[in-house]
């Protein structure tokens, strides 16, 4: 259902809220509604105008999972704020608010922060999201405000916070329930290792975000020991300059008399380079660390190398992410060869380097030996046919649900042999986005063979429609629902409706292959008038061509 509805800006002084759900379903809301316009969805008492429960039935058949709520208008009453937060935000599992002029709503009630606190007291068991809009704002209070959250996740992302800000917030984290805190594009410097630590040591936070802040070397110890003696799981540092020997203090203050509780660790964009990385795969196996990421830090061939050396006989670890690293083809069968030992490796991420077909196949001859590897992300990396061809052929042989070959350089060949592949492999996702430009026999042998096989996404560059709604017909035949088949295909004739050749196509189809199950349904009676305005249209254009050719 489309939500759509304008209320007049002369009811209540005009304060408009706009409520975005995400499927795109828009409701524009005033604060004090004495309008009748919902009454096209289904809202009762519309003599005094829908109450705001009417409403908030409207918006749930969505069934939304994402609220943003903005304001253009900064004078914002709080009893009204009261009751739109109460009345419509239990409908929503995330709430965020987004480009708000934070600091006009703290300022009510005489700068005291109660209508930020009004607001809040209803967000238990949602994630909130103040996005940059903190920068002028007193943290002293607004830690009074948000003292006892009780969210999944908070969010302070953007918000220009520094070291000494963040001092302020510390001691009203002790009585927060929150699960994951973001504090990422901040000002926080290396000083900030002892806050965190201290905030750490106050809350039970699982997860703990820091990326493009401003760390550096020096905040590893301190910040490393807090992550330490806390149950932080998941630890991102993305884009802090660490360098190698703030990766090396990290490692230390992690390796201390309590275990680590850590699963999880991003440390992308740290400037690592490519010395010493046996180090780090030896601190790895010595830990629980399921997921490792370290794209985009100049590993270099041998730095991967040495690397996956440190890591030989790895049982734990599940993802391994070293995109963007100028991994070239030097050495392939070593690389492979240690790639193999570690033995519960699920998700191996080499986009964005310099592999071309030479480390692809050596990939592709030992996808048999993977026997736990179920995603496979090679995008970027200059592969042409060849590499393309190999790992196809092997594909079969594999437990692969995910293979991704997008931005390369395959054309023809290498798309028909994963074309072909289809049908006997587990491959469930496919990319093949931006590469050569495929012929049109390419592109029926993907219509071919996607029914029968296990494909349910594929992602590739073209306007073959046959092929989208080849791979929407398989999508929806997986899951054994032939009247939303009906209703998906009916849903791309009418947005195709210009290409008549196309509505045929389809509206047959509907009409052929699934008479028996969906007959009485409005999609196959809907089916049949597009038929047959296509016949009809089709005939007039051919009927037109003969007399002008006469």
């Amino acid at each position: 259902m489309e939500l759509k509805t304008e209320i007049s800006k002369n009811s209540f002084s005009g304060k408009v809220f706009k409520w975005t759900c995400k499927k795109q379903q828009v409701l524009s809301v005033s604060l004090a509604i004495y309008n009748a316009a919902l009454s096209s969805y289904g809202c009762n008492n519309m003599n005094n105008g829908p109450k705001l429960t009417d409403i908030d039935k409207a918006i749930s058949k969505a069934d939304p999972s994402t609220l943003q709520m903005t304001s253009n208008n900064p004078a914002i009453n709080k009893a009204n704020i009261d009751e739109v937060i109460e009345e419509i935000t239990t409908s929503f599992k995330k709430i965020v608010i987004k480009d708000m002029l934070t600091e006009s709503l703290m300022e009510l009630e005489g700068g005291n922060y109660l209508g930020l606190q009004e607001i809040l007291k209803y967000f238990k068991d949602r994630n909130l999201d103040l996005y940059n809009r903190l920068d002028k704002v007193d943290f002293s209070i607004l830690g009074q405000a948000i003292s006892g959250l009780v969210s999944p996740v908070l969010s302070l992302r953007h918000n220009f916070i520094t070291t000494s800000k963040l001092n302020q917030l510390i001691p009203f984290f002790e009585n927060m329930e929150v699960e994951k805190l973001f504090l990422d594009i901040n000002h926080i410097d290396s000083e900030g290792g002892i806050s965190l630590a201290k905030i750490l040591k106050l809350t039970k936070f699982k997860a703990l975000s820091l990326s493009l802040n401003e760390l550096g070397s020096g905040c590893a110890k301190m910040l490393g020991q807090g992550v330490r003696d806390s149950v932080i799981d998941s630890l991102c540092l993305r884009y802090n300059n660490l360098g190698f020997f703030g990766a090396i203090e990290l490692m230390k203050a992690l390796s201390g008399p309590t275990k680590s509780s850590l699963l999880n660790l991003d440390l992308g964009g740290n400037k690592l380079g490519s010395f010493g990385l046996y180090r780090l795969g030896q601190w790895v196996n010595k830990t629980q660390i399921r997921t490792l990421d370290l794209s985009d830090n100049n590993l270099g061939t041998q730095g991967f190398l040495e690397l996956l050396q440190g890591l030989n006989g790895n049982t734990l670890l599940e993802k391994l992410i070293v995109t963007e690293n100028n991994i070239g083809n030097d050495s392939a069968p070593k690389i492979v060869s240690a790639l193999k030992n570690i033995k519960n490796l699920k998700v191996l991420n080499l986009a964005a380097n310099k592999i071309g077909d030479t480390l692809s196949i050596e990939l592709a001859r030992h996808l048999n030996e993977f026997n736990n590897l179920k995603e496979l992300y090679l995008g970027s990396n200059k592969i042409r046919d060849l590499g393309a061809c190999a790992l196809a052929k092997k594909s079969h042989e594999s437990n692969l649900k995910l293979l991704a070959l997008g931005k390369n350089i395959i054309g023809d060949l290498g798309a028909q042999e994963l074309a072909k592949s289809l049908k006997f492999n587990k491959i469930s996702d496919l990319d093949i986005h931006d590469n050569l430009k495929l012929s049109e026999q390419t592109l029926q042998l993907f219509i071919d063979n996607i029914s029968g096989s296990m494909l349910t996404i594929l992602s590739f560059s073209g306007k073959s429609e046959k092929l989208k709604l080849a791979i929407k017909l398989n999508h929806m035949k997986l899951r054994l629902e032939p009247y939303y088949v009906a209703k998906c295909l009916v849903d791309c004739i009418q947005n195709e409706s210009q290409h008549l050749h196309l509505v045929k196509d389809v509206a047959t189809i509907i009409l052929n292959y699934l008479p028996s199950m969906v007959t009485q349904s409005r999609p196959f009676f809907s089916a049949q008038r597009y038929l047959e305005i296509a016949e009809n249209q089709l005939v007039k254009q051919k009927n037109a061509t003969i007399k002008k050719n006469v």
